[in-house]
């Protein structure tokens, strides 16, 4: 264990394995080597001091506080069922929301320039987007817009979205690793940390439960980097933080 690694963890928070993993076994390791195997194997909660910050380098996600990460079979299956339940609300709800915004785009007297076909609507997202900025220049906000072209882009927006996580969000695909749920804010809802079965890749889903659409966000390419990308904030930072 290298000397960053253990200035991030907490050991004597971590949980030793009581039983075998369901879910990280010899086939899942063959197929996403890594050099925590040990770790993994050793612990079913990982804790890290509560100083611990993930560093992320996607724009759309802030650098974010890890506490833990859970990997005990009993947690895993029952973020696989509250899950399941939001994927299967998420499946038959959006269809009626879809519908809705395709009203409001008739009612814009705009044609429907897509087939529901998430690349189509990607493209017309661009064109749009590019007549937009050719118009109103780089720097121009949702705010300063208050046109049909503006509200089109809005409306193809939040589809692409839906049918975005319809297509990514099977759940079955993914091992929890970390759960944000034990409180709920209606802002923000509920967060979660999923690593990818086939592809080793690590995403966080936000937003769920919550007022606004959620969101998948790949946030590492696979376990090793994941925890390199974990660092110590001071403490007076922290506390900071924390009084905000």
């Amino acid at each position: 264990m290298n000397m960053e690694l253990q200035d991030v963890l907490k050991l004597e928070w971590c949980e030793e394995r009581i039983e075998k993993s369901k879910y990280f076994t010899e086939e899942f390791f063959k197929k996403h080597p890594t050099k925590y195997r040990d770790l993994i194997e050793k612990y079913e909660v990982i804790s890290f001091q509560i100083n611990t910050l993930f560093k992320s380098k996607n724009k759309e996600i802030k650098d974010f506080y890890m506490m833990s990460l859970d990997l005990r079979n009993e947690k895993i299956e029952r973020i696989y069922n509250s899950l399941l339940d939001y994927q299967d609300w998420l499946e038959k709800s959006s269809e009626e929301i879809i519908n809705e915004i395709k009203q409001e785009i008739k009612e814009l007297e705009l044609k429907e320039k897509w087939d529901e076909n998430f690349e189509n609507i990607q493209e017309e997202i661009e064109k749009i987007g590019n007549k937009i900025i050719d118009e109103y220049g780089e720097t121009v906000t949702w705010e300063e817009l208050n046109s049909p072209i503006s509200k089109e882009l809005k409306l193809l927006c939040e589809i692409r979205d839906i049918y975005f996580l319809n297509k990514n969000l099977k759940i079955l695909k993914f091992i929890p690793i970390n759960a944000n749920d034990n409180t709920y804010d209606e802002e923000y809802g509920y967060n979660y940390l999923l690593l990818g079965k086939k592809t080793g890749k690590i995403y966080r889903l936000d937003g769920v439960e919550s007022n606004h659409r959620p969101t998948l966000e790949k946030i590492a390419e696979n376990f090793d980097e994941f925890m390199e990308r974990l660092y110590l904030v001071d403490s007076i930072d922290f506390e900071d933080n924390n009084d905000c």
